[in-house]
């Protein structure tokens, strides 16, 4: 099964969601976690998703429990070293 989001599909400025994640965008998300549509910049196309400082953001296909493959989309563009530490967590498996 292939599963894709382009996020095209998304509106500039509104939150990203299970019910606005599909459509245009391709297969819509079954869990997602923060996250807005932006046209700032985006990594193809004219839509991605922009995280606010200090949240956590998320999108994922399928059950978060349980056995079974578990998919997820992983995109990241940081727009200036910061003082802070920044980390990105991609957690696979269990």
């Amino acid at each position: 099964m292939l599963l894709k989001n382009s996020l095209e599909g998304g509106v500039n400025g509104q939150t990203i969601t299970t019910a606005n994640s599909g459509g245009a965008s391709g297969s819509a998300f079954n869990y997602t976690v923060g996250g807005r549509y932006t046209t700032a910049h985006a990594a193809h196309g004219n839509v991605s998703a922009a995280c606010d400082p200090n949240a956590i953001m998320w999108f994922q296909w399928y059950p978060l429990s349980g056995n079974g493959n578990r998919y997820g989309r992983a995109d990241f563009r940081f727009t200036r070293p910061s003082v802070d530490q920044t980390w990105v967590a991609l957690v696979l498996g269990t």
